[in-house]
């Protein structure tokens, strides 16, 4: 039998709500825009992806802002979005940037036969968000390939999962600050960024490319995907170090066809105090992006954490369009693989 991978536990929040749009069109302002309207509302997004070269992109908010939401977006941004759903969050943590933590999760989900709206990766969690639904079955699924320290069985799980498992619905407006502060900023350059898209429901399938592009190396620097309605399919940008591609060329090329683009950039991470308690650092980032002329090729924002990924050619734009826009006491440079 194979060893259950121990972490330390996880956590739902339930009570959101959840919608994406998706277009084959250029959508290059829809983040700028859709983030805004929402900021402006006062509406909460605790998570977003937006990935596919910007095509598509996932956010989820409390459920009590839904009404909010409607009247922010409706009619008023170019893609409209799908019909808010009632979904959950899931978060696993800490992954310990252990990619096996990755590529297990994903076949948890599709062994489950569990249909997740969006994933993104940071340094101390992986968070999906999952129809409410499925989330009781899918957190009953964890305890196959895993064990935690906070309990031990689901029936463990169950006498506790009511504490402290709701969104803080009191929010702090960031706008009133004159520059939100961020606690730092850490960027990596010598990055392959790679593009999936896989049948939504055989998530299985993109496990197994998870395993065989990392094999021994790290985890992904960047990880962040959705569901993409339309077309029935589940798309996923990630990146790693440009020297761990040499660990893992040969299982590549098996996996080839899945593998719809590649290409260098750096990736650009941040985090601060209360991230997922205010409203308005997405729509900063993107407004600030847009103004210096920078087009991340995806963004990840998880509740405490923001990733980004940048070309290479823009990332000194990037990284002075985050310190005009935010309170940025040190940057740091993440040391290449070697």
């Amino acid at each position: 039998m194979t060893p259950r991978i121990r972490l330390g536990g996880f956590k739902i929040l339930k009570g959101i709500r959840g919608f994406s749009t998706t277009g084959a069109s250029s959508t290059e302002c829809i983040p700028v825009e859709f983030c805004g309207l929402l900021a402006g509302a006062g509406v909460n997004l605790p998570f977003l992806v937006c990935a596919g070269n910007r095509k598509g992109l996932y956010a989820v908010f409390d459920e009590a802002d839904e009404p909010r939401v409607a009247e922010q977006t409706s009619g008023r941004i170019a893609l409209e979005p799908t019909p808010p759903e009632e979904c959950a969050v899931l978060s696993l943590f800490p992954h310990r940037e252990n990619p096996t933590i990755l590529s297990t999760f994903f076949q948890v989900l599709g062994r489950g036969k569990l249909h997740p709206r969006a994933v993104a990766l940071s340094h101390s969690a992986i968070t999906a968000v999952l129809p409410e639904s499925e989330v009781d079955r899918a957190a009953e699924t964890l305890f196959e390939p895993f064990r935690f320290s906070s309990y031990r069985t689901p029936a463990d799980w169950k006498m506790v999962r009511n504490e402290n498992q709701v969104l803080y619905r009191e929010v702090v407006a960031s706008y009133q600050e004159k520059r939100p502060g961020v606690y730092g900023v850490t960027w990596a350059d010598g990055q392959i960024l790679f593009r999936v898209r896989i049948v939504a429901d055989r998530l299985v399938e993109l496990a197994g490319l998870i395993q065989d592009l990392t094999g021994e190396g790290p985890a992904p620097t960047f990880f962040a995907g959705f569901r993409d309605h339309a077309r029935g399919e589940f798309v996923v940008d990630f990146c790693r170090p440009s020297a761990a591609s040499l660990l893992s060329k040969r299982r590549e090329a098996g996996r080839s066809s899945l593998i719809e683009e590649q290409r260098s950039v750096c990736v650009l991470s941040m985090t601060g105090p209360h991230f997922g308690d205010r409203y308005g650092i997405a729509g900063e980032l993107f407004a600030a992006f847009q103004t210096a002329g920078v087009s991340p090729a995806a963004v990840g924002c998880s509740v405490a954490s923001i990733y980004a990924v940048i070309p290479e050619k823009q990332i000194r734009r990037a990284l002075e369009a985050v310190a005009d826009r935010f309170e940025v006491p040190a940057v740091t440079r993440k040391e290449p693989l070697h």
